[in-house]
């Protein structure tokens, strides 16, 4: 019944994880809009946001199920499962800290511009982490 409870409990975090993410995913189109219209950036400039929300509701749902199979899942194959589980969960919570909380204090405006070196820097950093969660995911959860 133990092993029942732990799993459960950490698909239903997962579960509370997707439904952020998904909301998330609803403001990044704000967000780039807010870009666009403000600072004239193109889409293509923009667009990594809506990616990255993407593939962090994708992670976050792979999180979600990863622990109903990790109840089945035999000793053998255990520790390879739970170390592709533990980076993913490291990435995703990283990608999601950056489109949550770093957009607020990432992009900044001097005398009415967007401060092009501090949005490259984070939009850097937003694509890096995206890439390491997508990487994760397809080569440990995905073949």
């Amino acid at each position: 019944m133990e092993k029942y409870i732990y799993f459960f409990e950490r698909f239903h975090n997962h579960e509370t994880g997707f439904k952020v993410a998904g909301e998330l995913l609803k403001k990044t189109r704000s967000q780039m809009e807010e870009l666009h219209d403000k600072y004239q950036l193109e889409h293509i400039e923009v667009v990594f946001l809506n990616e990255a929300a993407k593939i962090l509701v994708e992670c976050k749902r792979v999180l979600k199920w990863s622990y109903a199979f990790g109840f089945y899942i035999d000793e053998a194959h255990r520790s390879l499962y739970e170390f592709g589980q533990k980076d993913l969960e490291r990435y995703a919570e990283e990608l999601l800290e950056s489109l949550e909380m770093h957009y607020k204090t990432e992009i900044r405006e001097e005398l009415g511009k967007l401060d092009l070196k501090a949005f490259t820097k984070y939009k850097n950093e937003v694509v890096s982490q995206k890439d390491k969660c997508q990487k994760v995911n397809l080569v440990i959860f995905q073949e």
